[in-house]
């Protein structure tokens, strides 16, 4: 997903013009195009080669889903940017709630009528569509009289999203699935079942909240950013806010998280609790980090949160192999790989703030 239009969406709702916003919106849909058609081609001339490369050959013919989702997945990024730089929140909430019943109601329709895995693929790969649609039904943008901007313009001057922003969420990609391999290969396929289970419930969170809190800030970060306002004392005000709010209610949920494992999955799955409870220490500091993560793409300082990743995931991994030497238990191995994680966000928290406390003070403004 981060690849399917280079994260240039994101550039969107900093974008200083209508007349940027509408070309970065344009740029993305050539890209996600772009690679949609790559991959098709691919494909044709490598698709059994591929398949085999990748032991996937059980996809076959599904596999042709893949270029339909990415285009469709840039499509849905730049309607949804385009809304939060127009602040319809409450249209994006609705639409987005939408999506998920039509999606779930097509997957349990269609497998009552064919259970395949077809019907599985394509109402997830049309997902993406659906919501697109939906946003651009009801979406209306914001008039302007500006002078044209091109596609190059835009793609020369928010360079930053792609160089850094882009590798930066794939690495933070790979960081979340490293661990379930580990644990495969250090343990068992079950222990990394366990896990996988752990971190679906304890992510809850971030995805209802975090992506819905994160585009609310983001957008008025812009909003200050381009007024010349001070932004420190907002990001620091939400970033407290994040931590006494979801974060706390995670922390305490996570004081019962075995228990409720066994009760809703069966005692056998009490372990994925224990897991569960140790991993909501990251979970808990990603919360606390949505403000100053989000702060990062209006201070123009993304290349820090690139380098923070690949801090995450060096030392991530570091953490469980030396969690695995010294404990040589599955429990203490995500315990230690939550630790060394943990620690990590904080710092990276603190970093983050004090380079938004410094662009303030370059711009001027009072701290």
């Amino acid at each position: 997903m981060p690849l399917a239009a280079m994260r240039y969406p994101l550039a969107i709702v900093v974008a200083s013009t209508e007349s940027e916003a509408k070309a970065l919106a344009k740029l993305s849909l050539i890209i996600g195009l772009s690679l949609a058609l790559f991959i098709g081609i691919l494909l044709i001339g490598f698709r059994e080669w591929l398949l085999v490369f990748l032991g996937v050959e059980a996809l076959g013919s599904l596999v042709w889903f893949l270029p339909l989702a990415i285009f469709l997945v840039a499509v849905q990024d730049v309607c949804d940017q385009r809304s939060v730089r127009s602040n319809m929140f409450r249209l994006i909430g609705a639409v987005t709630a939408g999506q998920a019943l039509i999606t779930n109601f097509i997957r349990i329709g269609g497998g009552l009528i064919q259970p395949s895995a077809v019907v599985l693929i394509a109402a997830s790969s049309l997902s993406y569509g659906f919501q697109a649609v939906f946003l651009s039904a009801f979406h209306r943008s914001r008039s302007e009289s500006s002078s044209n901007v091109s596609v190059l313009d835009v793609f020369l001057k928010y360079k930053d999203f792609p160089l850094y922003r882009m590798p930066a969420d794939l690495v933070s990609a790979l960081s979340q699935t490293v661990p379930i391999f580990l644990l495969a290969i250090l343990f068992t396929p079950t222990v990394a079942g366990l896990y996988t289970l752990s971190r679906s419930v304890v992510n809850l969170p971030i995805n209802i909240v975090g992506t819905a809190a994160g585009n609310v800030l983001y957008s008025r970060m812009a909003e200050y950013s381009k007024n010349k306002r001070p932004i420190f004392q907002f990001v620091l005000r939400l970033t407290l806010v994040q931590l006494i709010g979801p974060g706390a209610i995670t922390g305490i949920a996570a004081l019962v998280f075995p228990s409720f494992f066994a009760f809703a999955f069966g005692e056998t799955w009490r372990d994925a609790g224990e897991f569960a409870q140790w991993m909501s220490l990251w979970v808990i500091c990603m919360l606390v980090s949505i403000p100053t993560v989000r702060s990062l793409a209006v201070i123009g300082r993304q290349n820090l949160h690139l380098a923070f990743n690949l801090l995450l995931f060096v030392f991530g991994t570091f953490g469980m192999l030396c969690g695995y030497y010294y404990t040589g238990t599955d429990i203490g191995t995500v315990a230690i790989y939550s630790l060394v994680t943990s620690s990590i966000y904080v710092i990276q928290i603190i970093v983050y703030l004090d380079q938004v406390r410094r662009f303030d003070r370059r711009n001027s403004m009072y701290v």
